[in-house]
């Protein structure tokens, strides 16, 4: 088929892209790749093993190199080979991590940020190995690098809650200190109420209580819709749990949106429609 006769010249023309000096180029290829390996999936499983292999080499290989840029490459990669396939890195878990390890001790911000995305996705592989041998040493990451590159951190957090529930349930007070956190970043609102909303959905009404200082901040954010996922999440769990502290404030909320000539008033209407029914 197409994509068989395709394949190798792809293979050929791939390490001339990660070669690139260009952050975009980079992050292009790897969308391209992740479009690649959908395709085979769907149109020629029977390539899809070795090919896998192939990019997990690739990604090993570029780690070794102890170039930032090359590291970044690696792992922005494997991140996404992660999360379309985790079934064929079962017996990769260990050896990528301390690859991944290794490459980043040490290394800038940036990287280790990256890094730590990447190294998230583990959980999605082998959750078991992950709160044995990787869990404890990731998160003790977790509050430094929050402040420097939220999105990353953030992403992060949201694999782990959706994968090792369990093993973050300790640390529950800590997380929601990072909501505030992430409050006090330049642009980190989105980023808190995404976590804020991951906390409640993977958690429900074990995730209460929330300081009110903190929500009342959160409430007068911006409408975005991050905005809209985590109050709608966090009223249907304060219903089910028949607390109706912050209700009127959110109603104040829309309403100012919808009175706003200028307000998000598509974005508030579809807020209203996913309010649970009082």
């Amino acid at each position: 088929n197409s994509i068989n006769g395709f394949l190798p010249q792809f293979q050929s023309s791939i390490w001339l892209l990660v070669s690139s000096k260009s952050v975009k180029v980079l992050q292009l290829t790897a969308k391209t790749i992740r479009s690649v390996v959908l395709s085979i999936m769907r149109y020629s499983r029977s390539d899809l093993e070795p090919f896998l292999h192939f990019l997990t080499q690739l990604c090993i290989r570029l780690l070794s190199f102890g170039s930032a840029i090359r590291i970044y490459t690696s792992m922005i990669l494997l991140e996404i080979l992660i999360r379309i396939q985790p079934n064929f890195f079962l017996n990769y878990v260990m050896t990528l991590y301390s690859n991944v390890s290794d490459a980043i001790d040490g290394a800038a911000v940036h990287v280790r940020s990256t890094g730590y995305a990447t190294i998230s996705c583990f959980s999605f592989v082998d959750k078991r190995t992950f709160v044995e041998s990787i869990g404890e040493d990731l998160f003790s990451n977790t509050s430094e690098l929050i402040q420097s590159y939220p999105e990353d951190i953030t992403r992060g957090l949201e694999t782990l809650l959706q994968n090792v529930p369990n093993f973050l349930k300790s640390k529950l007070e800590e997380i929601k200190k990072m909501v505030s956190q992430l409050l006090e970043i330049k642009n980190g609102e989105n980023f808190a109420l995404r976590l804020l909303s991951a906390v409640i959905q993977t958690y429900q009404d074990e995730s209460f209580p929330f300081d009110d200082k903190l929500i009342e901040k959160l409430v007068n954010l911006p409408f975005t819709e991050e905005y809209k996922t985590c109050f709608v999440n966090y009223s249907k769990v304060q219903q089910n749990m028949n607390e109706h502290k912050t209700e009127d404030l959110i109603y104040q909320r829309i309403k100012s949106e919808m009175e706003n000539p200028n307000g998000k008033h598509a974005l508030a209407l579809k807020f209203i429609s996913e309010l649970p029914p009082e």
